[in-house]
């Protein structure tokens, strides 16, 4: 990329001593680096004959190549600044059927007030698809229930509940008949 910026300061500045100048570097370092695009290119960037310095037919296309470059370096740039802080991009999540309807509702809306540019995909989908989806890629997070090797995945318990099911005591015993009075 320092061959593009030097070749772009140059086309900027319209001289070699100007963008030399301009980049704090010596007029005979920068010369040597527009030199090796050039050859790399096999056609001349610039028309050394004219004042102030011209662009040849393949300088003209390489300095349209250099800014669109430029422009997908910066957007780029922003994108991942954005992703750092939460403000675009796609998280997608997976959990089974249960966890899906239940708890991926709550979290999801919560989520999105939080963070509305980032878009949400769900799948829905039995434990053994969901971890080959993450393993894949194709999934960011998983809710489950399921148990997994803690090797190879990094785990987060959101919820620890203890069940019961309350019955009528004393609770009726499997193997008495039932009376026929």
């Amino acid at each position: 990329m320092q061959g593009m910026d030097y070749v772009y300061a140059v086309w900027q500045e319209k001289s070699f001593s100007a963008a030399a100048r301009k980049l704090f570097v010596s007029q005979p370092a920068l010369s040597a680096s527009v030199r090796k695009v050039e050859r790399e290119l096999g056609l001349p960037i610039f028309d050394r004959s004219t004042t102030p310095l011209q662009l040849t037919d393949a300088g003209r296309a390489y300095i349209e190549a250099a800014e669109r470059i430029f422009r997908i370096k910066r957007d780029l740039k922003s994108y991942c600044d954005d992703l750092a802080g939460l403000e675009s991009g796609t998280l997608r999540l997976g959990g089974t059927n249960f966890f899906a309807s239940c708890f991926l509702p709550p979290m999801i809306e919560a989520f999105s007030r939080r963070h509305p540019h980032i878009a949400l995909s769900v799948t829905e989908s039995d434990s053994a698809d969901l971890f080959d989806k993450l393993t894949t890629e194709e999934l960011d997070i998983i809710v489950d229930s399921g148990v997994c090797d803690d090797s190879l995945y990094e785990t987060v318990p959101f919820i620890r509940t203890t069940s019961c099911c309350p019955c009528r005591q004393p609770f009726p015993s499997t193997s008495a008949s039932p009376s026929t009075d």
